[in-house]
């Protein structure tokens, strides 16, 4: 059986990070999975997401390797492609040291419980100009326009600093589409030996159409690609974040928060993010002998740290 704790969107919240070992170890959690923008964002991100890497996330996985806690991680679309090296290599010396930490984009991992792990930080493209991890969700999709003409052009990041999109069309050409690099994932995993069936899916953008991707105006910002992909392929469990506010949206809406739903076989889980001013997460138990609607357990919580 596998324990873990799910957390998404911390954005470089320092004291979320010193609480997050401690909660693994009060929830009885061997394993940490993060769905995604683990960095900070605002200001100069460029210099606070290379001090981060550099000082705090050293620290925070520290406190993972005193309390027993393997760390699985990756990447959003508010975390630069520029820094993205820098991660990853933290993440091949503190393996080098014998330490499980994970960037689960880089291919399929086993877990306790013979589960498996795989993930994607991509999003489908959205208003805002940073494009680092966009792409299109569909082959027909178009690229979407600003919040506000004129303002908010489209960049990318890398080891040369910020760079103009010139041609958005053309840029998004030269990409795949959500939908091919999740076939692409799903290859992977097959080569791996990862049957979907025991198999855990963090996408740091949740599926459209099943309540978890809702923005305050009520728009479904979810991605189409990946709720077709979770259709045909069941995975186990699909772990996303990215839209913060959507539980408390449902709650609005339907009086209680939704962050969990079924696509089919497949469970769907998405728990929002409300830093500062609370800690969302929740403790997830996955337990292959248990009948099919009870294999998947959570608990969504939200305290303050």
């Amino acid at each position: 059986m596998l324990r873990a704790l799910y957390v998404t969107d911390v954005h470089g919240d320092e004291r979320a990070y010193a609480a997050l070992p401690g909660l693994c170890r009060a929830a009885g959690a061997q394993v940490l999975i993060n769905g995604g923008d683990m960095l900070p964002k605002g200001g100069d991100m460029m210099a606070s997401q290379r001090a981060f890497l550099s000082e705090a996330m050293p620290r925070f996985l520290d406190g993972c390797a005193a309390a027993g806690v393997a760390f699985y991680g990756l990447v959003g679309n508010d975390d630069l492609r520029a820094v993205h090296g820098q991660w990853l290599d933290l993440v091949r010396a503190r393996q080098a040291a014998g330490e499980a930490v994970f960037d689960v984009t880089q291919g399929w991992y086993p877990l306790p419980g013979g589960l498996w792990i795989g993930g994607s930080s991509f999003v489908p493209d959205y208003p805002f100009g940073l494009k680092d991890w966009c792409l299109r969700d569909m082959a027909e999709s178009q690229p979407v326009p600003p919040l506000v003409p004129g303002r908010g052009r489209p960049v990318v990041t890398g080891p040369g600093g910020v760079e103009v999109i010139g041609d958005v069309r053309a840029f998004f050409a030269g990409r795949p589409t959500i939908g091919e690099h999740l076939d692409a994932i799903g290859a992977e995993a097959a080569r791996a030996g990862a049957a979907m069936e025991r198999s855990v899916l963090v996408h740091h953008a949740p599926p459209a159409g099943v309540g978890l991707a809702t923005l305050w105006s009520d728009e479904d910002v979810g991605s189409l690609a990946l709720r077709r992909w979770i259709e045909r392929r069941q995975p186990l469990l699909t772990l996303s974040g990215h839209i913060h506010e959507s539980p408390d949206v449902e709650a609005r809406e339907r009086g209680q928060p939704r962050h969990t739903a079924r696509v089919g076989r497949t469970v769907c889980h998405q728990p929002g993010q409300v830093l500062p001013r609370l800690l969302a997460y929740s403790v997830l138990e996955v337990d292959l002998e248990a009948p099919e609607a009870e294999r998947v357990r959570i608990d969504w919580r939200r305290e303050a740290v």
